[in-house]
């Protein structure tokens, strides 16, 4: 039970108030803060109860709203501008990336899916700015490097059979080659990977940190990740040769699919929880519990939205779950109105069944859930039976409590006036549990128990 962990005696007859000043989805041990035994789509940052993100409708520019040709095994949902058949107009399609290593793309001008090529079974699509190459957006496959311009044309490019993850950065891209190898490309010409022509060249990496897990680009530098190890790569005399720097890691093995930019850090899900990384070091994020499957790898994928991490996983009960994480890691929850998230050239896109949006703060909640806080039994650290007399919040909007004793279930909708919402519940028990189901927009500060002792 939670609330005051030792129980007092206390003269039958005599009130008293217990004050809560905020709200939190996990953890434990201040007194002045009440926690939630169970929440999903409830954002607590900053100790106030609100309702969390969303689903806002994705349109294509002539406003077409396209579904997705298969549901549950999309690996990547991606932007594409290409040029219209007349050579003059833009128009942006939609790509898709199939776990079976199909790519695709919903073409507005018939309003359909073009199936182009098979990618192999492992994925990284990427955007290169390079001028001479425009706006090439390339995909990273177990069958090579394969680009598509602006013409709709593509461009295979064989590197090796091994070909697993990869990234762009100042105009070249560098691409892990299992196990521990790791090939560059010129910066004049991304695409030429001929040691010692332009700068390109190879690096073979230490084998005491596993297998090659990602390769990200932050802030115009490339980080490598590996199962059980993160190194940094530095020019070192030349901007054509590299050396690894050991940035040091002590966490449990790193998952691929979950690594990826949020703001001011990189944000990842290891065997033992959600890390955030700096640049320099790492740290575990404690505001939520996350336990993976041993089998989530093949299902982890994550985007970043105004200021958020939003991580898809298999818990260790064998649910899909997505955690929501703030950049500065220390506040997060849990939501069920997606199907699974994408990143998608600096937006957010997310899948619920076969229809496509983007994620949003006040977007629309899909799931059936609703908003929901709910406790665990509290005692309020009092013995024997007492009287729940009154529950008074501050906050805006509207939401309905329920409260929960032994024998008894009792709920009524709330609206905030002038700030404050109060219901005289007078219920009796010797513990009790409370629900808060929050109306969109909603938002609660506070709340006090008014508990009277029989």
């Amino acid at each position: 039970m939670l609330g005051l962990k030792k129980r007092a005696s206390v003269a039958k007859g005599k009130v008293r108030v217990f004050e809560y000043d905020g709200f939190a989805v996990s953890g434990e041990g201040d007194a002045k803060t009440l926690y939630a035994g169970t929440s999903v789509n409830c954002d607590c940052r900053d100790g106030v109860l609100t309702t969390g993100v969303g689903v806002k409708q994705f349109l294509m520019s002539d406003g077409t709203d396209p579904d997705l040709p298969i549901s549950g095994s999309v690996r990547a949902i991606y932007p594409i501008k290409q040029l219209a058949e007349d050579g003059k107009a833009w128009e942006e399609r939609l790509g898709f990336v199939a776990r079976n290593g199909m790519f695709g793309y919903y073409a507005s001008d018939n309003g359909a899916y073009r199936l182009r090529f098979s990618l192999g079974k492992e994925i990284t699509p990427m955007r290169i700015t390079d001028p001479e190459l425009k706006d090439t957006t390339m995909f990273i496959g177990s069958k090579g490097v394969l680009c598509c311009d602006i013409n709709g044309q593509i461009t295979g490019l064989a590197i090796s059979d091994n070909l697993m993850i990869g990234c762009a950065c100042k105009n070249r891209l560098f691409i892990g080659i299992e196990p521990y190898t790791i090939v560059y490309s010129s910066p004049q010409t991304p695409l030429i990977f001929t040691e010692s022509t332009h700068g390109a060249g190879k690096l073979h990496l230490p084998v005491d940190k596993g297998n090659m897990v990602g390769i990200i680009n932050f802030k115009e530098t490339v980080y490598v990740f590996f199962d059980r190890g993160i190194m940094r790569l530095e020019a070192c005399g030349s901007p054509y040769e590299f050396k690894e720097v050991d940035l040091g890691y002590g966490g449990g093995k790193i998952y691929p699919y979950s690594i990826g930019v949020c703001g001011d850090c990189i944000m990842f899900l290891a065997t033992d929880g959600i890390y955030r990384f700096d640049g320099d070091r790492s740290e575990k994020v404690r505001c939520l519990s996350v336990q993976p499957s041993d089998s989530t790898e093949q299902w982890c994928c994550h985007t970043s939205c105004e200021g958020m991490y939003l991580l898809r996983y298999l818990d260790q009960s064998g649910v899909f779950k997505i955690a929501v994480v703030y950049e500065d890691g220390k506040s997060g929850y849990f939501t069920d109105t997606f199907d699974a998230v994408h990143e998608g050239d600096g937006r957010a896109f997310c899948q619920y069944g076969l229809k496509i949006g983007t994620v949003a703060r006040g977007g629309k909640l899909t799931s059936a859930s609703g908003y929901l806080f709910d406790t665990s039994e509290m005692d309020f650290g009092l013995r024997g039976r007492k009287t729940l007399r009154c529950l008074r919040f501050e906050g805006e909007g509207a939401m309905s409590v329920t409260v929960k004793t032994a024998t008894a279930e009792r709920t009524k909708r709330l609206e905030f006036t002038n700030g404050v919402a109060v219901w005289r519940v007078r219920e009796r028990g010797e513990a009790f549990a409370f629900g808060i189901r929050l109306e969109k927009g909603a938002r609660v500060r506070k709340m006090a128990a008014e508990i009277e002792c029989l």
